[in-house]
């Protein structure tokens, strides 16, 4: 598959993860207008494979010293510069920030590891 094609069906992938995130967790909440979900979409992604890994490099020795665990920190403020960027997701408390979070990593390398072997097909 070609770069831009792996590209768009990430953005596509995040913004099915935001809203059912939204439909599964109370304190989520994201309209469920495509064009609103397209740029969730879009803003998650840029966090997740730019924004991220710069932030992984700088950090590297914090990182060492909490054994990864700063590594939570730093999904948690890629995802909050998220909710800044776009006002019309709302989260209201850091439990379902650390949630939200979680149903992120978990879901999202799944599908990533997916959208891997279909690349190899």
């Amino acid at each position: 598959m070609s770069s831009l094609l792996v590209t768009v069906v990430h953005i596509l992938i995040n913004a099915a993860l935001l809203l059912t995130a939204s439909r599964i967790m109370d304190g989520v909440t994201i309209p469920e207008d495509p064009l609103v979900l397209v740029m969730g979409g879009a803003l998650l992604w840029v966090g997740e494979s730019v924004i991220k890994p710069i932030l992984n490099v700088v950090s590297i020795p914090i990182i060492a010293v909490t054994f990864g665990l700063f590594r939570a920190v730093i999904s948690f403020v890629v995802l909050g510069a998220i909710i800044y960027i776009l006002p019309e997701l709302t989260i209201e408390s850091i439990t379902d920030l650390f949630l939200l979070s979680l149903f992120i990593s978990i879901f999202g390398s799944v599908a990533k590891s997916l959208i891997s072997l279909i690349e190899q097909l």
